[in-house]
């Protein structure tokens, strides 16, 4: 007999979280292109839409704590992977956010949200069931982040041309960058030390 489909609830409750983030960047970027004047980091508008994004995350992390409750109390390594994946989620989110703006500052700064975040958000999907050796990619990817966020906020570097503002969403997303990092070293620390601590051979134990 053929197995169908099965869906968990982690899956189910993360598609919806998803689908209610993709929900608020499409009605942003239905505001930017109506030439509304709040869709901008300064305005207030783009903070509601930010906050409509976190309850999705919000709704995604239910699923994950129903099934996983648990291991998640127990196991501080398997609860942290779930944190960096989360917040990999809320910086692609955000970062949609700031693709939409950018569409009428910046064509190039554009563009390279349109890459990032996806990535990021498709990184924080997968990164809590990947091995960890990817940790040191995703730490290095978010290091990447800030460091270009640090650029761009100093001087002027092509193809943007200028020297983008230091807006509040932006330090948001350093912050979440930050303790995305953060975690990740956590995790390598902490596997590290493990490994550090396991029982050496000794010459008396044979096969």
């Amino acid at each position: 007999m053929r197995r169908g489909f099965y869906a968990s609830t982690e899956f189910s409750f993360l598609v919806a979280g998803l689908a209610i983030i993709v929900m608020a960047w499409a009605a942003n970027l239905l505001g930017v292109f109506s030439g509304g004047s709040s869709d901008s980091h300064g305005g207030m508008d783009i903070y509601f839409w930010f906050l409509f994004m976190l309850q999705g995350i919000a709704f995604a992390a239910v699923g994950a704590a129903y099934d996983h409750h648990r291991r998640l109390m127990s196991d501080a390594a398997f609860a942290k992977r779930y944190l960096v994946g989360y917040l990999f989620i809320l910086d692609g989110a955000i970062h949609l956010l700031a693709f939409n703006e950018h569409l009428i500052s910046s064509t190039y700064a554009a563009l390279f949200f349109e890459v990032a975040s996806p990535v990021q958000i498709i990184l924080g999907v997968l990164i809590p069931h990947l091995s960890s050796r990817f940790d040191v990619a995703a730490l290095l990817f978010t290091l990447f982040l800030i460091a270009a966020y640090v650029v761009t906020r100093t001087v002027a570097i092509w193809p943007i041309g200028e020297v983008e503002a230091v807006d509040p969403l932006g330090l948001i997303s350093k912050a979440v960058e930050t303790a995305t990092g953060a975690a990740l070293v956590s995790l390598m620390w902490a596997r590290r030390v493990g490994r550090a601590n396991l029982p050496s051979a000794s010459p008396t134990d044979g096969p």
